[in-house]
């Protein structure tokens, strides 16, 4: 595998540990950005909405 897909595979994977990640990104040592990805805030926002709403009804559900 070539070390730029690599270095993006690992970010696209940091992305998906967390929600609330935005931006992943790999620096050399000089602080110089190789590689970076960021969410599409879109689906972000939808995604979050949607668990939003089902815990929500969840506790509604709950207090019932």
């Amino acid at each position: 595998m070539e070390e730029r897909q690599f270095l993006h595979k690992l970010c696209a994977i940091a992305l998906q540990v967390d929600i609330s990640i935005e931006f992943a990104g790999i620096l050399d040592s000089n602080g110089k950005l190789l590689v970076g990805k960021s969410r599409n805030k879109f689906s972000y926002h939808d995604i979050y909405k949607k668990k939003k709403m089902k815990i929500l009804k969840k506790e509604k559900t709950i207090r019932r």
